[in-house]
């Protein structure tokens, strides 16, 4: 279908304000002018729970939004017409030609919503699926606009595959913004070696302290896109565990993904699956789907219980259990070495776990470790 020069400006105007935080009102901003409009909004509707929200607007009252949002969601059409017909134009969805041959809730959404703000025409269009997530735009005019033509109805029509994937790269580049500024500076910081790969195990991102052991005398580097080890023996190693872990994660398994390889008692790699984004989310084709822990091996007898001892002014019984702990001894191993009962242990460890503020026997193993490293 041929667009006309309006047609075709407001095509370059969806794509320009695409990755920009008020993208989706500058577009509807531009529907409602080109389609002669009053309003506009962007509804995602869930596919099996009664609830639907407005996720943009422009003209409308942001009062009556949250009213809509809050309560009137339960009233409207909307979500059951982008089920149905997705990807089609329809009409006046909620009053039809008469209102008083429309269902009840209709009624009640026309007239406590749509009628004190002089809404009484509206054209929606299924915009796209998402997993259990359906997105729709919906236009208003008021009664002296009249109805909406056909000529309107094709040049929605033109552009919806536009509008479609707009919506797409608006919601991805948003989330990729998220991941920027949210999980990523928490990565950034982390006193751990983190690389992330994604769904082929190919390279995505490395923090500052990976990057700084990949570049050091540490027997691992990335090539190709591809993370490797110094030999063929633990290459084969770690493929398998990536691998491994990569299937679990695309077959919702994570709790089978995951696992932990060293070489040549230098270098500690741990592997995780990344968990997927909420299914009410547009996934992110290239986000990463693995976690690699890169830890470098600290010779245990540097941290000698008489060190412990005097760097966190601990007891001699709780230095010793401590050193025991982060040689990677159980508790009950612990117990036959000092020939101490279980309980006694575990009492003492509780004592540990409070003068360092921690609530788990990993953190605080954690704590030393990379204390130790950063020494």
């Amino acid at each position: 279908m041929l667009m006309d020069e309006n047609t075709s400006s407001l095509v370059e105007t969806i794509y320009s304000h695409v990755s920009s935080v008020n993208g989706l009102e500058h577009i509807l901003s531009s529907l409602t002018h080109l389609t002669g409009s009053f309003s506009g909004c962007i509804v995602s509707a869930h596919s099996q729970y009664p609830n639907s929200n407005v996720e943009a607007f422009c003209n409308i009252d942001p009062k009556w939004i949250e009213a809509y949002n809050d309560y009137y969601y339960q009233y409207d059409p909307t979500p059951a017409v982008l089920q149905s017909t997705p990807g089609k134009v329809m009409l006046d969805h909620v009053s039809g030609q008469r209102l008083s041959n429309a269902p009840e809730p209709n009624k009640i959404f026309y007239n406590e919503l749509m009628r004190p703000q002089d809404f009484r025409h509206t054209l929606v269009l299924g915009l796209s699926t998402e997993k259990q997530w359906n997105t729709g735009l919906i236009l208003q005019r008021s009664e002296s606009q009249g109805y909406y033509s056909t000529a309107d109805i094709r040049r929605i029509e033109s552009i919806s595959g536009h509008l479609s994937q707009a919506l797409q790269l608006h919601t991805r580049l948003i989330q990729v913004n998220g991941l920027q500024t949210g999980m990523a500076a928490a990565i950034i910081h982390s006193p751990i070696a983190i690389i992330l790969l994604d769904q082929r195990g190919k390279f995505v991102y490395a923090n500052p302290l990976a990057e700084k052991l990949l570049s050091g005398e540490y027997p691992v580097d990335i090539k190709n896109g591809t993370l490797v080890t110094n030999n063929q023996h633990d290459n084969v190693q770690l493929s398998k565990l990536l691998h491994k872990t990569i299937y679990a994660r695309s077959h919702h398994q994570n709790h089978h993904g995951g696992g932990a390889m060293k070489i040549d008692n230098i270098l500690q790699i741990n592997v995780y699956p990344i968990t997927e984004l909420d299914p009410g989310l547009f996934t992110i084709r290239s986000s990463p789907s693995v976690a690699v822990w890169l830890t470098p091996c600290i010779q245990s007898s540097s941290l000698t219980p008489e060190l412990l001892r005097e760097k966190y002014s601990l007891t001699s019984a709780e230095a010793e259990i401590l050193s025991l702990m982060v040689k990677g001894k159980s508790l009950s191993e612990i117990s036959k070495i000092r020939s101490v009962k279980y309980e006694t242990i575990r009492s003492q460890l509780k004592t540990i776990k409070s003068k360092f503020d921690v609530s788990r026997q990993t953190e605080l193993v954690r704590y030393i470790l990379n204390n130790a490293r950063s020494s």
